[in-house]
């Protein structure tokens, strides 16, 4: 698959905002929508990869602001007596997804031509499944 330019163009100034807008070098917030930090970056192909490395950490940075907000409602959750089996549980395999995301850019960073594509879709599935797993942390908090 081959990037549009206007694509690579998207990818280039997802990764200037911080330098061209004061301010937005923090972290997104863990509302944003998490599919378009991905979004911005998959496109990107071997030849422009030092695009996709520089957006990598933001990919943790945004999972790191979702643990840390969930982090907070799970500390209000025993002072309300509400059970946190559930959230316990599916916390932790938020906590693995986010070391397979990891573990998926450091490979992808080693990545050549030959492997570019596999590697990069790894990282991809490795978004998804940090994402999945927020989601069922979450849900097992909504009481």
């Amino acid at each position: 698959m081959k990037p549009t330019p206007s694509a690579l163009l998207v990818c280039l100034l997802s990764l200037l905002t911080p330098v061209l807008v004061p301010g937005a070098d923090k972290p997104p917030a863990p509302a944003a929508a998490p599919a378009d930090l991905w979004t911005a970056l998959k496109v990107c192909t071997y030849d422009n990869r030092a695009v996709l490395y520089a957006g990598l950490p933001g990919l943790a940075d945004h999972v790191d602001a979702q643990i840390a907000a969930l982090n907070a409602k799970r500390t209000t959750m025993g002072a309300k007596n509400i059970s946190t089996q559930a959230w316990d549980f599916a916390m932790q395999e938020l906590a693995r997804s986010r070391i397979h995301l990891m573990s998926s850019s450091d490979d992808l960073i080693n990545a050549d031509r030959e492997n570019w594509d596999q590697l990069k879709d790894q990282v991809g599935l490795a978004w998804v499944r940090t994402q999945d797993a927020c989601g069922k942390v979450k849900a097992s908090t909504t009481n």
